[in-house]
């Protein structure tokens, strides 16, 4: 990545305005940015406004003619030629040197969607922000990250987001935009898209996990499963017969403690050293194991309460077999998988799902519970 040059002017409403100025001179709405939090990159305030609007840490909102390119390679293993040969645009540099170009690319949602069957696609290089997303705009600044690798953002001068090339938002065909993306190695079809899974109940969350990726991090890595999960993340991968099912077992843990959140899950496996060690080979297995029949988790974690699972929140390779048995059953006589029995804890009555049956009971006693709680 580049060097930023930074604006002589370099605080965080001249950054802010020189965003608003280049839109405005793109004949782009304006009124598209958000608050986020100061020192971070979440919002919980969505409503897009004016940049006068808007205090501390920002976002930009991509839609209505805004495509933001968000490019994430990291290691550079990635051909980024097609893209780099688009047109010169408007370019930040993020807190971790990634890049935010901007792009006027009119017809862009409908014709993303007919290409590629999503709204946003999501090389292995990044994401395309076409509609109903953002990024954090350059002004702002991170005071921590949850990037393991990263000790900059803790820096009182660090985990700045900044203007790397101060130019006009360059206006750009959405034809030639899906060409690019495409030359790059991304081409799934509308059938074998992201979008095209929510049958599986993968790709939308059971329940929005109210915490930062930080903060999530945090509860997995010292959750009370031996360590399985921090040993995971970390890339160590002893007791699995290879590295494609230690990848597969961190997944999962992932879809527990994101409430199946399928884009979260897929960002948060992307960043983890286990993934950075073979990043192309490991969001391969990613999108294989999300095709697998185990998917989605039938348990989840809940920041209100957990159900019991957060000790072992992976099916055992061994198991999985028996476990989409289970499923198959439960569809058939239409019982909730994540409510097959209950538990008691503390007096109360807590559900629990077909895995942790099966991960905490021999075969036998397995089949006798599900079928005892089976209706009729």
């Amino acid at each position: 990545m580049s060097q930023a040059n930074t604006p002589s002017d370099d605080d965080a409403v001249s950054l802010k305005e020189i965003v608003a100025q280049r839109l405005d001179e793109s004949g782009l709405p304006t009124d598209r940015f958000i608050n986020v939090e100061n020192g971070g990159k979440a919002s919980t305030n969505h409503t897009q406004s004016e940049p006068a609007v808007v205090t501390g840490n920002y976002g930009v909102y991509a839609g209505r003619g805004l495509v933001e390119i968000d490019i994430d390679d990291y290691d550079e293993s990635h051909d980024l030629g097609p893209i780099n040969g688009l047109q010169d645009t408007l370019t930040i540099q993020s807190a971790h040197d990634a890049e935010h170009r901007y792009y006027h690319v009119p017809n862009a949602p409908e014709v993303i969607k007919d290409a590629f069957g999503v709204d946003n696609p999501q090389p292995e290089w990044g994401e395309v922000r076409v509609s109903n997303q953002y990024v954090v705009g350059p002004g702002s600044q991170l005071d921590g990250c949850d990037k393991d690798w990263c000790d900059e953002c803790e820096k009182p001068e660090g985990g700045q987001y900044t203007i790397l090339h101060d130019r006009p938002i360059a206006e750009i065909s959405a034809h030639v935009l899906v060409g690019a993306i495409r030359a790059t190695g991304y081409d799934k079809s509308p059938d074998e898209s992201d979008e095209k899974r929510p049958q599986d109940g993968f790709n939308g969350p059971n329940e929005p996990v109210g915490l930062s990726d930080r903060e999530l991090l945090e509860k997995a890595k010292n959750a009370d499963d031996g360590g399985k999960f921090k040993r995971l993340w970390d890339g160590d991968t002893s007791g699995y017969p290879s590295h494609s099912e230690a990848r597969n077992a961190l997944v999962s843990k992932l879809a527990f403690w994101t409430g199946n959140d399928e884009q979260r899950t897929r960002k948060l496996f992307k960043q983890s050293p286990l993934a950075q060690q073979k990043p192309e080979e490991s969001m391969r297995d990613f999108d294989d194991y999300l095709e697998s029949k185990v998917f989605p988790v039938s348990d989840t974690y809940n920041p209100e309460g957990s159900t019991g699972e957060t000790t072992n929140p992976e099916p055992d390779t061994d198991d999985s077999g028996l476990i989409e048995l289970f499923r198959h059953a439960s569809r058939q006589y239409h019982i909730d998988p994540s409510r097959v029995a209950t538990r008691t804890e503390n007096g109360e009555s807590i559900p629990v799902g077909i895995s942790s049956v099966v991960n905490t009971e021999s075969v036998g006693d397995a089949i006798i519970t599900l079928y005892v709680f089976s209706p009729g």
